[in-house]
């Protein structure tokens, strides 16, 4: 029995701003589905701990994962742009924040979201992303990222 069919729009992600040496680092993601939503609602995160609600916000972030680019250091100290890998959106808790916010349909930058996420992991909130930092693109499941 083949697999489950996987959604077909995603989102480019800009990780460009995470380090100083970052040029050219993006993700493709996958946008939830309504079950991964509703599942995730369902949980009553409110309880959870932090480390949970990291976890639980990692674990999304990979499942949603298509490919991307990131840097990382060679030997010899040089940065070097490689093909990411899922494990990769650990590299920095901002990675998995942005992910995550937007595989659930939030736009904007995590800073301006630090609000929402608090209020409600789902990203469900009256906060406003600012207007001045969208940090995503939406492609078809055809098209390739820039990079």
């Amino acid at each position: 029995m083949p697999g489950a069919r996987r959604f077909g729009v995603t989102k480019t992600v800009d990780l460009s701003d995470f380090g100083d040496d970052m040029a050219g680092s993006y993700a493709v993601v996958v946008l939830a589905s309504y079950q991964q939503v509703r599942d995730i609602s369902s949980r009553g995160v409110e309880g959870m701990s932090n480390e949970d609600v990291t976890d639980l916000m990692f674990s999304v972030a990979k499942e949603n994962f298509v490919s991307g680019k990131i840097r990382v250091l060679t030997d010899d100290g040089k940065s070097e742009l490689v093909d990411m890998q899922p494990d990769d959106i650990g590299a920095a808790s901002g990675i998995i924040t942005r992910l995550y916010l937007t595989v659930m349909g939030v736009d904007g930058d995590p800073k301006d979201l630090s609000t929402a996420t608090a209020e409600s992991p789902t990203g469900e909130s009256s906060t406003e992303p600012s207007a001045s930092s969208n940090s995503t693109k939406t492609t078809s499941s055809m098209e390739s990222p820039a990079g």
